[in-house]
């Protein structure tokens, strides 16, 4: 097993294992009605209790070791990532209409649930999350929980604003898609919240100055998009049961705007293009309608040029970062862990 695999599983162990005695802590009561309580406490605890890499809690914990932080607070700060992501997750589902998370069916999905009750629960885990952050403010030291704060409400503002525009885009006609559009949408959601917030809730407990905290976190922030063009590169290839935890190429169902997409606009050429914008965004997609799309952007050599744009935006990012951490061990596993989420298994 390689260090990074090894890392990423003490890691999530870790956090899984906070978020146990927090769950235990967190049991609603609704009287006598304790069916309903139970519901509530096992529908909040859902996609926590799923299987995860926990790669964005790593990036936290690995970067306050590269960096000399404080590791109890970065762990406080690991499991808040990790619940900021599975909230998240429940209302992006939602918005999205993905039918799969983590290779089960979506909360919203759910005949326990539906989307006026995950709509509610995501509320829940927000508000729990919401106290475990305050709670973990509150051991730092006292001049770092202020620009923590600011920090955290600026990355999770910047990714609602991320979530706006990719959703008021996919309003336009496929036609009017760009790259420009796209590298927008994977800066500001994936950018920030893959990236920056995680690694800056590491640099944010170890001490720097804030300008060197600045440096760090948009520099590690460029990383988002090579790791979101790997994400969705997977969304066209992985099958089913391959890992990768959500529907075959759901991002065609849903018209996602992704680099693949913006490519498709200039390669595809005559009926092609026309089946493609048939396919494209079309809810009553099939399987085999999907796999028709694929095997289109294979043809004309979609995944060619994505993929080597995402090589060459991966090696810019890493160049930039390897600059800025410290040429010790932790250091250097720090970079392999960013580097993994942009070379995952294909």
């Amino acid at each position: 097993m390689s260090a990074v695999s090894e890392t990423l599983q003490r890691n999530s162990k870790a956090v899984r294992e906070y978020l146990s005695d927090l769950k235990e802590n967190t049991r609603p009561t609704l009287g006598p009605f304790t069916d309903v309580a139970d519901e509530l406490h096992a529908l909040t605890w859902d996609y926590t209790e799923r299987e995860w890499k926990g790669l964005r809690s790593s990036f936290v914990l690995q970067t306050a070791a590269a960096f000399g932080g404080n590791m109890d607070s970065a762990l406080d700060l690991a499991t808040v990532m990790q619940l900021e992501q599975d909230w998240i997750l429940i209302e992006d589902d939602l918005e999205d209409k993905s039918p799969l998370r983590r290779d089960k069916t979506a909360l919203w999905k759910m005949d326990s649930a539906g989307e006026d009750i995950a709509i509610n629960v995501a509320a829940r885990l927000r508000t729990i999350n919401e106290k475990l952050f305050g709670n973990a403010l509150q051991k730092v030291h006292e001049n770092q929980r202020r620009p923590l704060e600011l920090f955290r409400n600026e990355m999770l503002d910047q990714t609602t604003q991320g979530q706006h525009f990719e959703m008021h885009m996919r309003k336009l006609p496929l036609s009017k898609i760009s790259l420009d559009a796209v590298l927008m949408i994977y800066d500001r959601k994936t950018g920030t919240y893959t990236y920056e917030l995680p690694c800056g809730y590491g640099l944010h407990v170890s001490y720097l100055p804030e300008h060197e905290i600045l440096k760090r976190r948009l520099a590690f922030r460029d990383y988002g998009a090579p790791f979101q063009i790997e994400d969705d590169y997977l969304n066209l290839r992985a099958e089913a049961k391959s890992g990768y935890g959500k529907e075959f190429a759901d991002d065609i169902l849903e018209g996602k705007w992704t680099i693949f997409a913006a490519l498709a606009k200039s390669l595809l050429k005559g009926k092609d293009l026309e089946r493609h914008h048939q396919i494209y965004g079309n809810r009553n997609a099939t399987t085999d309608d999907r796999r028709e799309d694929v095997e289109m952007f294979e043809k004309y050599g979609v995944f060619d040029q994505a993929m080597a744009i995402q090589r060459a935006l991966w090696y810019q990012a890493r160049n930039k970062a390897y600059g800025l951490v410290p040429r010790t061990k932790e250091g250097e596993l720090l970079i392999e862990i960013l580097d993994a989420g942009c070379n995952r298994t294909k």
